[in-house]
């Protein structure tokens, strides 16, 4: 999103339990950066086309198509959170409300709640940093969200309901999903139903100390880049038998699921890790999913990075 010629594409992908955005370079102008005509407004109002964000010469092109992202998706106080921000962080805030706000307007028209604009979806955060979000019609919806080097991901579930965690498979409750930007694509607020900070816990923590993330409509989730780590970082975030766990994996891509999966784990349970990764133990690995302290997490890879979903997966093992 900065230099010459970068752009600021958005595609937005519905992965399975998760929405994904990615900050990438691209050569291609990119229709998710304008309202079609016709598509619906704020408070359900017809917008006109607007213009396409693609190449462009001078090294100001990045800042116009994250400006052009930041007024499709902010509105309210968000402008003023995005305006004290600058460079990178800037850029991951706000994939990270796009994330989030493509998630929530996705899993409201999964439930036949009409479209929505994603600036009728308003962003907020506890004082514990906790983020929350407010919907026309007053839905009671549970986030997470998370952003690392350019990518931003988020989740969404009924902060009313005790299963309503992230499911694997089609259908689930929770929908999540993954914005791209650097590749053809479009943004899913505004079209119901298609198929498209800083990772701060939204759940609520239950009596029983570390790892019990099953209040009702908890979701977790984090994202990581992959790089190697030092045996220091290592030493302090897991134990022998969590290492042992990742054998036969790429070592740097195992630290890193298993840093991610504890990361979100810890944001379901509304506590966030406190400085003591250590309490949150990798107790199973199966695959793409770890069990961590009780929960299942699936994870998944994202190019560079390895995003980690607390998701329901039947009984954990004996």
């Amino acid at each position: 999103m900065t230099g010459a010629g970068a752009t600021c594409a958005v595609r937005a992908v519905r992965r399975d339990g998760y929405w994904l955005v990615r900050a990438d370079g691209g050569g291609t102008a990119d229709p998710a950066l304008t309202r079609p005509a016709g598509q619906p407004g704020p408070a359900g109002r017809a917008g006109a086309a607007g213009p396409a964000v693609g190449r462009e010469p001078d090294a100001g092109a990045g800042a116009r198509a994250e400006r052009a992202l930041a007024e499709r998706y902010l509105a309210g106080l968000e402008w003023e959170r995005y305006r004290t921000l600058a460079g990178p962080a800037r850029r991951d805030w706000l994939l990270g409300r796009v994330a989030v706000k493509d998630a929530v307007c996705d899993w409201l028209g999964d439930r036949g709640a009409g479209r929505l604009h994603p600036t009728e979806v308003r962003v907020w955060n506890e004082p514990s940093g906790r983020p929350g979000v407010t919907v026309p019609g007053g839905e009671r919806l549970a986030v997470s969200i998370a952003h690392r080097a350019g990518v931003a991901v988020a989740t969404v579930a009924d902060a009313g309901d005790p299963d309503a965690g992230p499911a694997a498979g089609a259908g689930a409750a929770g929908v999540a999903g993954v914005a791209d930007m650097g590749g053809a694509g479009r943004p899913v607020c505004p079209v119901v139903g298609a198929g498209a900070d800083g990772g701060i816990e939204p759940g609520r923590p239950e009596a029983g100390g570390a790892g019990t993330a099953g209040a009702a409509g908890t979701v977790g989730i984090d994202v990581e880049l992959i790089e190697s780590r030092s045996a220091t970082f290592v030493g302090l975030m897991m134990a022998e038998g969590e290492r042992r766990l990742g054998e036969g994996r790429p070592a740097d891509e195992w630290v890193t699921a298993a840093w991610a999966a504890k990361e979100a784990v810890a944001k379901a349970a509304g506590t966030g890790l406190q400085g003591r990764p250590k309490d949150w133990v990798v107790e199973a690995a199966d695959g793409d999913w770890l069990l961590v302290a009780g929960n299942w997490v699936r994870t998944a890879r994202e190019g560079d990075h390895v995003v980690a979903v607390v998701a329901r997966r039947g009984p954990a093992p004996a």
